[in-house]
């Protein structure tokens, strides 16, 4: 009976997974991530903290402010299970790649570079 229990858990986990996954593509978002927040994040917390030293949060003041809480959840807000991480490309599909459009730009100013 335990071993029925553990999977229809297991199933049920998994089936509000895939739901939540697809409300968020539903939603417009491109990527879905589903994490455990009590994994251990020490490896990476020096490249959040180079990150945020490089201004790459930009606005975002609360990444800086919460320091080590972006790394270990349960810090800042207790019993926190999962994370839900959403991606979204605010870029128009019809936008150019970055980069075809500074190596054109280059070639233009400089048009003997190759």
């Amino acid at each position: 009976m335990q071993e029925n229990t553990s999977t229809n858990k297991l199933s049920s986990y998994v089936s509000l997974a895939v739901a939540i996954k697809t409300w968020c593509k539903e939603l417009g978002f491109q990527d879905v991530r589903i994490a455990d927040a009590n994994a251990d994040m020490s490896a990476v917390e020096s490249g959040l903290f180079n990150w945020l030293d490089q201004g790459y949060h930009g606005a975002m003041d609360y990444m800086a402010k919460h320091g080590t809480k972006r790394t270990r959840p349960a810090e800042l807000e207790p019993g926190t299970q999962r994370i839900i991480s959403v991606c979204m490309n605010y870029a128009p599909p019809s936008a150019k790649n970055s980069w075809d459009v500074i190596n054109a730009g280059i070639r233009h100013l400089f048009p003997d570079m190759r």
